[in-house]
């Protein structure tokens, strides 16, 4: 894939992309990370065992994490952008790679969607008890949301019933609109803009470790956002499943124009049955329920691009279809991996180990 002409892979030499840095030690930054890279390119294993080509591989990956973060570096926070600079500056070699898998745990598969949310799906309702819902729920609208369910339906309303992305109405009620208005119909599920995993289920020490990582990671890029706002209308969508999964896989990102609230909906995949060509503006039913906040809109699309264009996109599909597939671990430990995308998933992942 091609992201704003940069190919997946090896991290491109500074003078092919010049337009990308801000300053000198912006470009003398990146220069170390892509130097110590072809370093890792030039001295490939010899006959390696799985576990040893694993281990080659996540430190090619996690170098790129590092280089193609400076490059799309989330947010105007030039100061933060500086710190990253003095970590790589100051880093070893060997603490380079350590570094990129930091950002890669903390940052780029924050937003990866490694479990699956718990739809909203409301019963079949009649006109009266529709009415009665909403009715219900104006009463409390401009109040923070409560819970799932609630932020669920609050979005629902602000979007007008429809997904957000592709304009698809909300199947299970699509009669409260005119028929020659309704093209299409389908089930619509509310996304996160940051997972709430990141926030919630929190039972055991090493992920409550692991979430105060990633929102140490978050505070760097002068990104904040509270337990109490995960459900917040700044950070709930409302997506059909197909562009739910699109997005939670990194596969599908929103990338600001000139515009206000305009957007261009970029996905890996060319052909995408839902996805418009043309940019798409998000509006608000009304003006008191707020639309996504562009900064966590702007943080999402950053992982998006950091995580295929290094290759760690790769990896944790491969890591989730191994996990969903294997039973028996390699004696040669070649299954680590896997075993450590298992630990991941049940919070018992070692940030940094």
């Amino acid at each position: 894939m091609i992201i704003q002409g940069l190919k997946s892979g090896p991290l491109p030499e500074a003078k092919q992309i010049e337009h990308f840095f801000l300053s000198s030690s912006h470009r003398s930054a990146y220069n170390i990370v892509q130097t110590k890279e072809r370093e890792v390119l030039k001295n490939p294993l010899v006959n390696p065992s799985q576990q040893q080509r694993e281990g080659y591989q996540d430190t090619l990956v996690n170098l790129r994490v590092i280089g193609y973060l400076f490059l799309f570096f989330p947010g105007p926070n030039h100061r933060a952008l500086a710190d990253v600079f003095s970590s790589v500056v100051s880093a070893e070699d060997t603490d380079l790679a350590t570094l990129g898998e930091i950002y890669k745990k903390c940052f780029v598969r924050a937003f990866y969607k490694y479990r699956k949310t718990p739809a909203f799906i409301p019963s079949h309702p009649s006109r009266p008890s529709f009415d009665q819902r909403v009715d219900k729920i104006r009463e409390t609208l401009y109040e923070a949301p409560k819970d799932y369910s609630d932020s669920k339906f609050k979005a629902l309303i602000r979007d007008n019933f429809r997904c957000m992305i592709s304009g698809v109405y909300e199947e299970e009620y699509q009669h409260q609109f005119p028929e020659d208005e309704v093209d299409t119909a389908l089930s619509t599920e509310m996304a996160h803009v940051i997972p709430e995993g990141n926030y919630f289920g929190l039972d055991k020490p090493n992920k409550e470790k692991y979430a105060a990582s990633i929102l140490a990671v978050f505070d760097r890029f002068g990104f904040i956002i509270e337990k109490s706002d995960v459900h917040s209308l700044t950070n709930v969508m409302t997506m059909i499943q197909p562009i739910h999964n699109s997005f939670d896989r990194l596969r599908l990102w929103l990338e600001s124009t000139d515009k206000l609230n305009e957007y261009k909906v970029v996905v890996v995949n060319r052909k995408h049955a839902f996805v418009p060509e043309k940019p798409i503006t998000f509006k608000s039913t009304d003006p008191r329920l707020p639309l996504p906040d562009p900064q966590a809109l702007e943080l999402h699309a950053a992982a998006c691009k950091v995580a295929h264009l290094s290759g760690a996109a790769e990896q944790f599909e491969k890591y989730s279809r191994d996990f969903e597939s294997t039973y028996v671990l390699a004696e040669d430990g070649g299954s680590s991996a896997v075993l450590e995308h298992a630990f991941f998933k049940a919070g018992l992942i070692e940030v940094g180990a």
